[in-house]
């Protein structure tokens, strides 16, 4: 082989070296968009599996991004947006496998004809699930770029941007379906149909299955969703406020990312939560109803026997006891509660907070 071949096939082997990582880089990302743009994909426990493995070297990626290229408080940003990548989607998979075991648990029931035929007609076949994640998420980065201050665009601010581009995705789509789950729940309640006496002795509220997974499918999204309210407040105020970032707060973006913020999460949320409680509620009082009306115009077989007449007489009216004295939501845990309300205020001192600091009102402390 002649000198100067060898040169061209070192030039080669040098520049081949040189793009790999980048190549390497680029199809990490393209990787986590998919799993983010493709939920149904991440059902499966092998998909599942080499999801984590995926995120847990692309953070090692991130790690060593950073000790090339620094990002200011890498560690903190980092760490809340693979929380919330990991704790939004759980929510999802949850939300997806349980909303369709409710539907055809409930496909019989009248009172839910037009709430499954709205969430599997026109929810969960809506394009409002692409259209306005990407519309959020490009007006959330596009924001975020203009206000960058000291932040340089370097690989490490470009890892940062990509796990945040997808959290971002992700955490807007779980956001509809905790809409969704109030608009099918508040259809659902405010149906004028009653439900039907199923005759298999289900006096019990706790033993119907359907109304479990519902409450517990809410109180599940408002603790994800509060607690994803915490890590967005406080990760856009350290992104606004803290040295090191020194972010333009000046800017036009500002007032419109913290309005959305302040809209979507200190007010939305705990509205929502409002609702589906009270819906939930209405529920049960209209199974309730239901029931006791199903009981009511049961006759007593007459048995000929006076005593065995009575003793039927006397179960119904125990059996209408029972369910005029049940409590009035399925499940009740005052540890949720709890945290629903001190997240609620978190999130409301957080956004009150941030907007004194901007005005000039020193509450943090210099």
């Amino acid at each position: 082989m002649s000198i100067r071949k060898k040169m061209n096939k070192g030039i080669r082997l040098i520049s081949n070296g040189m793009r790999a990582p980048f190549a390497s880089i680029g199809k990490m990302m393209m990787k986590l968009f998919h799993i983010s743009l493709c939920p149904s994909k991440v059902l499966h426990r092998r998909v599942r599996a080499r999801t984590v493995v995926f995120i847990l070297l692309y953070y090692i990626l991130g790690l060593y991004l950073n000790f090339l290229y620094t990002f200011p408080y890498f560690i903190a940003f980092s760490a809340m947006f693979i929380f919330l990548w990991f704790a939004t989607r759980l929510a999802e998979l949850v939300f997806m496998r349980s909303m369709d075991e409710i539907c055809a648990e409930t496909v019989s029931l009248r009172p839910f004809t037009k709430a499954n035929y709205i969430y599997m007609m026109k929810c969960k076949k809506s394009p409002l699930n692409i259209f306005v994640p990407a519309a959020v998420t490009l007006l959330f980065t596009s924001g975020g770029l203009s206000m960058f201050g000291a932040l340089e665009m370097n690989l490490t601010t470009i890892w940062m941007l990509t796990i945040f581009v997808a959290v971002v995705y992700i955490s807007i789509l779980g956001y509809l379906q905790y809409v969704y789950l109030m608009i099918y729940i508040v259809k659902a309640a405010n149906s004028n149909e009653r439900f039907g006496f199923n005759g298999n002795g289900l006096f019990s509220l706790e033993e119907i299955d359907w109304l479990a997974k519902l409450t517990k499918l809410s109180h599940l999204y408002r603790n994800v969703f509060f607690t994803a309210g915490i890590l967005y407040i406080s990760a856009f105020a350290m992104f606004c406020f803290l040295p090191g970032v020194n972010a333009h707060i000046n800017s036009m973006f500002f007032y419109i990312l913290w309005s959305m913020i302040f809209l979507a999460i200190v007010v939305t949320f705990p509205v929502v939560s409002i609702i589906e409680f009270n819906c939930i509620k209405k529920l049960v009082e209209s199974l309730k109803c239901s029931y006791v009306h199903e009981l009511s115009v049961i006759p007593v077989e007459d048995t000929g026997n006076s005593i065995l007449s009575g003793t039927n007489i006397l179960l119904k009216n125990i059996f209408l006891n029972l369910l005029l004295q049940g409590r009035g939501y399925p499940i009740r845990s005052r540890v949720s509660s709890c945290y629903a309300y001190v997240s609620s205020l978190i999130n409301l001192a957080g956004a009150a907070i941030t907007i004194l600091e901007f005005s000039g009102f020193s509450v943090i402390g210099t």
